[in-house]
């Protein structure tokens, strides 16, 4: 078990001899870096709760067989994902070694995507659900007559057609926020009497969940009924109110080293040695991100919006044309790159933590990005006003601490 997991020794030693021993807890919180392989993790756990065996990565055993190919009928995925980029990258990944390896990863991480439009989620909003359900359709057909057999002008055919439809998939997405509906759904599935083996719910991007979802979800984490199990993945997990995070166990994996993102690069996705950089600049490229962009972007828009120039009434109004204008982000920016314009912020402002720079301040600041993010993924607002909303709490914040 765990085979797959590059790095994270430590937490998945833990999580082996607590599931071997029968101490695993029934709701745990995943928290780490974004790219940082939280929900590999998560889904490996799900496998050998499942297991019929001995848990190995390659036991043949009908559960393992299906958690392989994210098919598995007993596991519910929840929350928003880098999609497309992974969907894209695994694409390449087939296309350039046709293996059954390149063949699984690239069949997951489809299903990473359509398995959150699984009909028990949506049961009582099927209005909502009808313009994924071409898609989904279109998406499980495609998946069907791919076949590690399949090579060459047919496989690149094939791969280019459920990009399509990924991406028409994706578009579907009105929010990021887990609905309470999907929370209550989720609830009387997990109190059907189910099968000889274990149901896992994964709930990704736990620190967005809405007021009515959080509290929807503490009630089923009160209690939740036998043989079930939530877990909970986060990039940071004092985000979560203090209520959620008191009922699950936390086990927080550290960003990987350089060495350890290097393996994976050129072990799971055959890059060249040195190719990418980091998982976060490899998978911010094929979003059509470019990573010294995206750090550009924010340099601007961080000396925009926290230059203390002395003259305290401007520090609220800002720059002329707002903050999206000065970081030179497109007014009607995708949400993907908005989403990773901020989590770059506030890597930054962790950064500048981590060298010494003033902690009250730059947790502060930390703070007030993350918030924005959630405030984008839950309401989807544009963009200018999110920036325009974050500069000028940046600057009050920076008048209010430093000016005592």
């Amino acid at each position: 078990m765990f085979e797959n997991i590059i790095g994270h020794r430590a937490v998945t030693g833990v999580l082996r001899a607590e599931l071997t021993s029968g101490r695993l807890p029934r709701a745990l919180l995943l928290s780490g870096p974004a790219y940082g392989g939280k929900l590999s993790v998560a889904l490996e756990l799900a496998r050998g709760l499942s297991c019929r065996d001995s848990g190995a990565w390659g036991c043949g055993c009908a559960p393992c067989m299906s958690h392989r190919d994210l098919s598995y009928p007993y596991l519910i995925l929840l929350g928003w994902r880098y999609w497309l980029a992974e969907i894209r990258a695994a694409s390449d990944l087939l296309r350039r070694s046709s293996t059954a390896a390149s063949y699984f990863f690239f069949v997951r991480a489809v299903r990473k995507l359509t398995r959150r439009y699984d009909r028990i989620i949506w049961e009582g909003n099927e209005t909502r659900l009808r313009s994924a359900l071409g898609p989904v359709s279109e998406l499980n057909e495609l998946l069907e007559g791919l076949t590690p057999a399949l090579t060459g002008t047919a496989l690149a055919g094939r791969c280019k057609k459920i990009e399509e439809q990924a991406a028409k998939l994706a578009a579907t997405v009105k929010t990021d926020n887990v609905p309470i509906s999907q929370i209550r759904n989720v609830e009387r599935w997990l109190h059907l009497a189910g099968p000889q083996g274990r149901k896992v719910v994964v709930v990704e991007h736990a620190e967005g969940l809405g007021e009515s979802s959080r509290n929807a979800l503490l009630r089923l984490l009160e209690e939740p009924p036998p043989d079930t199990y939530l877990i909970l993945l986060t990039r940071r997990a004092d985000a979560l109110i203090p209520t959620l995070r008191s009922r699950l166990r936390e086990y927080a994996l550290r960003e990987r080293s350089l060495a350890q993102q290097n393996e994976v690069l050129t072990r799971i996705l055959r890059q060249e040695q040195g190719e990418g950089g980091t998982l976060r600049g490899f998978y911010l490229s094929w979003g059509d991100v470019d990573a010294q962009q995206l750090r550009d972007q924010v340099d601007r828009f961080l000396a925009a919006a926290t230059g203390l120039d002395g003259d305290r009434d401007g520090w609220v109004a800002g720059p002329p044309g707002g903050y999206a204008e000065v970081a030179g982000l497109a007014q009607r920016v995708e949400r993907e790159r908005l989403l990773a314009f901020l989590e770059e912020l506030a890597e930054q402002l962790r950064g500048r933590l981590r060298e010494g720079g003033p902690p009250a301040l730059l947790q502060n600041w930390a703070r007030q990005v993350d918030q924005c993010a959630a405030r984008v993924a839950a309401l989807r607002i544009q963009p200018r006003h999110a920036l325009q909303s974050l500069g000028s709490a940046l600057r009050r914040s920076a008048g209010t601490i430093q000016g005592g």
